[in-house]
């Protein structure tokens, strides 16, 4: 009662330390779901994908403790994944964590507090870096992509948590980019290459030998309603600068996610991602890509697409 206690006041007093940029913060996503959503029923319904013990299993939503740009919307994440923890009866659980092995040191308390429980849903909070031309996620200060995500040493923390998954566990890849198949365009400072998404859904697949491994061409947005199983986790964002024709590939896939299992050695195409309250991904009935006007406004914001817009491209890595 006294832990539960604690954590309600620390929600409450997370809330009114930051209740001025989240409110800020709010605002603007409200703007932005509404301008690029119009049209999307809320009732689009859902495809569980495979967990079918989600009730006696746990949930994991690890965001990573860095103090970077992305701050406030790093802030914004804890609260709405802490909130939304506190009331999943047990079933979710947020994980500020940062490096990869606090994040196992976390889950691995966790787990052993709740009777030993399977992890059903992880789901990692992370974000893509485009202009390094390979795709990749971090967890805290530690990054994983295709050349080290092979590295027994580098990975022995999702060694550690994946003592806890098998064939009824659902990992995601919540990065911008995660799982891109396709050739980044190339800069001044990296030549056009392959992003290597897909080697770097089968090495966590390696891991996680059991378990479903999802990663995403393409941007992943939080936008509100995004424990609500809606279509909040794809879109794109409005800044100016992604209409540099860089963005071509990421434009042309918006919403495409890819699953993996290693013991079957099954790569495939799925259907846009979504969460539910209680942390468990599922999959949306229809593509995004598939609803209603969507792929007008896709080929739209292509033809429209200009260089020199993102001037960041060709100087310093820019994360999204």
């Amino acid at each position: 009662m006294k832990t539960i206690f604690r954590s309600f006041i620390s929600i409450v007093l997370l809330l009114l330390i930051s209740s001025r940029n989240l409110a800020q913060d709010t605002l603007a996503e409200f703007v932005c779901e509404t301008a690029i959503e119009t049209g999307i029923s809320r009732d689009a319904g859902t495809v569980q994908s495979v967990s079918n013990a989600a009730d006696d299993r746990l949930n994991f939503y690890i965001i990573s403790d860095q103090r970077t740009k992305f701050g406030v919307m790093l802030l914004r994440m804890k609260i709405k994944s802490r909130v939304r923890s506190f009331f999943s009866k047990n079933r979710m659980y947020t994980v500020v964590a940062k490096s990869a092995d606090s994040a196992a040191m976390r889950i691995e308390k966790i787990v052993k507090e709740q009777g030993n429980k399977k992890i059903a849903n992880i789901w990692i909070d992370s974000h893509g870096h485009y202009c390094n031309g390979y795709s990749s996620f971090t967890i805290g200060n530690d990054e994983f992509n295709a050349k080290n995500i092979g590295d027994s040493f580098h990975t022995k923390a999702l060694q550690r948590i994946a003592l806890y998954c098998d064939e009824h566990t659902q990992i995601a890849i919540g990065s911008c980019y995660g799982g891109a198949t396709f050739t980044f365009p190339g800069s001044r400072n990296v030549p056009a290459q392959p992003m290597n998404g897909d080697s770097l859904m089968r090495g966590m697949g390696k891991i996680f030998n059991r378990s479903y491994i999802y990663g995403c061409e393409s941007w992943v947005m939080a936008k509100p309603g995004i424990f609500n199983n809606r279509y909040a986790l794809a879109g794109y964002p409005l800044n100016k600068k992604f209409s540099d024709v860089g963005f071509k590939p990421v434009w042309e896939r918006l919403g495409e996610w890819h699953r993996y299992q290693n013991e079957s050695g099954t790569f495939e195409n799925v259907n846009t991602l979504g969460l539910n309250k209680y942390g468990e991904i599922s999959l949306l009935q229809t593509g995004y890509q598939d609803l209603h006007g969507k792929k007008k406004t896709i080929e739209r914001k292509v033809s429209n697409l200009k260089p020199g817009l993102f001037k960041k491209f060709s100087e310093d890595p820019e994360k999204h």
